[in-house]
């Protein structure tokens, strides 16, 4: 896995996609199954799963100091990292101040100014009930076209989900 993203940040002009399969509840007895993603695994299964890893399966809560050792660099080396994206931040703002505003409102993931006029007024709207999906749609038509940072992921349900819009761009798996 860090091998692909390694080689996915050497790709430059477009978008990269790392796709990593994995198996949910790996180790568990119920690993691969349905019953593991959406309930606790209980006692007798943690153990298990402890056991399988080489930890004491009767400890509970419990953070090797190995696990610190190891990640005892990356805070400083965030901070590092932090400040020079900083400075080279506040030297594209100088360069670049429309676009630079513009970064910035889409990193702290607010919404385009004025989207709220583009929201379809309550006798525009369906009067039956309709699914959920489908009312999501109705804002993603009304105010997607307008912002060109929406991003949706759908499989291939695009148009049974309603994320799909005008003047989209889809990036499609060719081959297998």
């Amino acid at each position: 896995m860090v091998e692909a993203l390694e080689q996915a940040k050497q790709v430059k002009g477009k978008p990269v996609c790392v796709n990593i399969r994995t198996v949910i509840g790996i180790h568990s007895a119920k690993a691969g199954s349905g019953s593991v993603h959406g309930a606790a695994l209980g006692d007798d299964d943690v153990r298990y799963v402890k056991s399988q890893l080489g930890f004491n399966p009767h400890e509970k809560f419990v953070v090797p100091s190995a696990v610190y050792d190891y990640f005892k660099e990356c805070k400083p080396r965030g901070e590092k990292l932090e400040a020079e994206w900083n400075q080279l931040f506040a030297r594209y703002q100088d360069a670049h101040p429309v676009q630079a505003a513009e970064l910035k409102r889409r990193i702290e993931g607010k919404l385009r100014e004025g989207w709220e006029a583009d929201v379809p007024s309550k006798d525009q709207l369906p009067k039956e009930a309709i699914p959920t999906r489908k009312a999501s749609g109705i804002m993603v038509q009304a105010l997607v076209p307008k912002d060109p940072t929406f991003v949706a992921g759908s499989a291939d349900l695009l148009e049974s989900t309603f994320v799909n819009f005008k003047g989209q761009t889809e990036f499609q798996k060719v081959g297998s």
